[in-house]
Formats: C-alpha cells, sequence, structure tokens
C-alpha cells in the first residue's frame, strides 16, 4: 500500500480496473501486475518527482500458477547521468 500523492491514485485505478474486470469475467479474478514508473520535474525546483504507475500484464483463474517468463521481460541496462 502506498501513502504517497501519486501512489494512491494508482491504487484506486488499479482497484477499480480490477474489480470491473471480476463483474465482467469472473473465472479470471487475479491479476498480474508489472510495477513501473513515471515522472514529472517538479515546478518549486526538488527535481524528478517519479510515481508508480502499475500495468496489468494479465488475469489469471485460481487454478493458474504463472510462470516468471509470462510476466517478466529482459532486463534494461540503463545509464546514470
Amino acid at each position: 500500500m502506498s501513502k504517497t500523492k501519486g501512489g494512491v491514485p494508482e491504487i484506486q485505478r488499479l482497484s477499480l480496473e480490477i474489480y470491473q474486470h471480476g463483474l465482467e469475467d469472473p473465472s479470471t479474478p487475479i491479476a498480474l501486475v508489472k510495477l513501473k514508473s513515471t515522472h514529472y520535474n517538479h515546478p518549486a525546483g526538488y527535481g524528478r518527482i517519479y510515481n508508480p504507475a502499475i500495468e496489468i500484464v494479465k488475469y489469471v483463474s485460481n487454478e493458474t500458477e504463472p510462470t516468471v517468463e509470462e510476466v517478466a521481460e529482459a532486463p534494461v541496462r540503463r545509464r546514470r547521468g
């Protein structure tokens, strides 16, 4: 759970999306998610502010046991600077 200004709305959005999917297709109630982030530059000069972005990869049933390969992607090498 998050208490941040960016995290609370993202959790609310995710909860609503999962709830609505459950109403449409109750046979797949479990969401597999991927955590990402977005950012913006703070207007008062505090630098870059990061917010969580949670992407639903797919929905599965209680009987399905997903593999890591289904939801993972290759790591990306990033440069700092």
